[in-house]
């Protein structure tokens, strides 16, 4: 994937000067990917996603998404860059990850979506949130359902309703 990534920033038309693997201190955090072009600079934090076959390995997969966005926010915080994105092997994100995204301003992008990442990253982000369903008007108000239980197939299943992620 670091390949992928440097190969698709170094070779753009307006190319970008790529580092990978960044170590930074105090405290210890590590970037990915960092990408700088005359003023701007982004950091991709990276993240293999398998596709999950239970429910346990769902949650895993959103909980490492969010670990992604939470790295990538605090990397843009501290000076790092400007801007960040968590890049999968395919994987979109769900509510729950693009909820963390939005409130975060680290959007989740694919493999697919590098090249127009580095060509525009602020305007892909709302290219980006279309593919999930995000949109403008997506999130009209509606009551909340309560908390739920259900057994699929010998598995018991918590079901939860929560709020879908507003666009900024």
């Amino acid at each position: 994937m670091i390949d992928r990534c440097k190969k698709a920033f170094e070779q753009h038309s307006r190319p970008w000067s790529v580092e990978s693997s960044a170590q930074y201190s105090d405290p210890p955090l590590e970037a990915d990917i960092r990408c700088i072009r005359d003023t701007d600079s982004i950091v991709l934090e990276l993240k293999s996603t398998l596709r999950p076959e239970t429910p346990w390995e769902i949650s895993k997969r959103n909980e490492d998404i969010i670990s992604g966005i939470r790295q990538a926010k605090a990397l843009v915080d501290r000076g790092v860059a400007k801007s960040g994105y968590v890049i999968t092997n395919g994987y979109r994100g769900d509510y729950a990850c693009w909820a963390e995204a939005l409130s975060n301003d680290i959007p989740i992008g694919t493999l697919n979506d590098l090249e127009a990442i580095a060509s525009d990253p602020a305007r892909v982000v709302s290219t980006l949130m279309a593919c999930v369903g995000i949109t403008a008007g997506s999130s009209a108000p509606r009551e909340r359902l309560p908390d739920r239980e259900a057994t699929l197939a010998g598995w018991k299943l918590r079901l939860v309703d929560m709020k879908a992620p507003e666009s900024h």
